[in-house]
């Protein structure tokens, strides 16, 4: 695909920009008003008869109905989650597969936004990432690419226009989980609409606060919050009661299903925590940490490493955890606990001096 090459050479330009939420933009403000407009295209995947004939071959009949499931709940978690969240014409949300999109686009159709997940994974010969042709070749990619470790892909969700289907998007945010659960969609089109909303308001409102004053305004409010952790996003060893010794207020570590379900509620009482591997040019991540609101998606905290100080991992070294990595432990909780004291802006203001 077109697209791959594209987005390669784009990834290998960016940098890395801490105001803009460590993330991958290129939008102007005109094109981020005419994406909002316009009707959005969902681009869905289809269960591909090749992979499916590649576990049947082996045997593995079972692992061939799972990847259907799983293809069939990726689409349906799309589906739910842009149709509550998705902030732009959304009287008009279509779901297409590459294959229709490619049709539009050869067709030269300037009408459509699309929207859509694409995974990166680090290449076994180079310390690069590239992009895989799709969703469709993560499901299950241990059983299918014996060489591959799904725990090194970082996906992204696009936003682009459908003339450019195969030039760079206009934005891309790296989400949390590999295979993108409810929760990690719900982060990505959050984080799009900020960009969208920042890319507009840059250039009507010289007041723009920058995200570290957002943050220092927002932090107290997590003390009178419960703070929802996943626990594989702990690092190996790390307890409840060590973060309990670094962070005094309210948390609760919870599985998968337990966080997913109380993230999706939106309650005030609640925030949540996230952790992306972000990439740094094309062949390196750096892990960002997170919390937002699950009410309203307000940031409530961040930790943004320099990246010449940060935790910087080159593709073919990458050892994730079982998403996007398990880096939370004391010494970023300690970090979030002086977010909300206002600790950090503190030392911030003595640096300075």
């Amino acid at each position: 695909m077109k697209s791959i090459q594209f987005i390669v050479c784009f990834l290998s330009l960016i940098c890395f920009n801490s105001q803009l939420s460590a993330q991958l933009g290129n939008g102007k403000s005109s094109d981020i008003k005419e994406i909002l407009q316009r009707p959005l295209i969902v681009i869905i995947e289809e269960p591909d008869p090749k992979i499916i004939k590649k576990f049947n071959k082996k045997g593995l009949e079972a692992d061939a109905k799972d990847y259907i499931e799983d293809i069939k709940q990726y689409n349906a978690n799309m589906k739910e989650m842009v149709e509550k969240y998705w902030k732009g014409n959304n009287k008009k949300i279509l779901y297409k597969t590459f294959e229709a999109v490619r049709k539009l686009k050869s067709e030269q159709n300037t009408k459509y936004a699309l929207l859509y997940c694409l995974p990166f994974l680090p290449s076994t010969q180079t310390i690069s990432y590239y992009p895989l042709e799709s969703m469709n070749q993560v499901v299950h990619l241990k059983e299918v690419y014996e060489n591959e470790n799904l725990t090194r892909i970082i996906t992204h969700m696009i936003i682009k226009k459908i003339e450019d289907l195969y030039k760079k998007p206009i934005y891309m945010v790296p989400l949390v989980d590999v295979l993108p659960t409810k929760s990690s969609i719900k982060v990505g089109i959050h984080e799009i609409d900020t960009y969208f909303n920042y890319g507009i308001r840059k250039i009507e409102d010289k007041e723009i606060k920058q995200q570290k004053e957002e943050v220092a305004k927002n932090a107290p409010r997590l003390k009178d919050m419960t703070l929802l952790i996943r626990k594989d996003f702990l690092e190996e060893g790390t307890t409840k009661e060590a973060l309990k010794a670094v962070y005094p207020y309210s948390f609760k570590l919870h599985s998968f299903n337990e966080y997913e379900k109380l993230v999706l509620q939106d309650d005030e009482k609640y925030a949540y925590l996230v952790t992306q591997s972000v990439l740094v040019a094309s062949r390196s991540a750096i892990v960002v940490h997170k919390i937002y609101a699950t009410k309203d998606n307000t940031l409530l905290g961040i930790i943004t490493p320099d990246v010449g100080r940060g935790k910087v991992i080159l593709g073919n070294m990458f050892l994730g955890g079982t998403t996007s990595g398990s880096y939370v432990n004391e010494e970023i909780m300690k970090k979030f606990a002086e977010q909300i004291s206002g600790e950090e802006e503190d030392k911030d203001k003595k640096q300075k001096k």
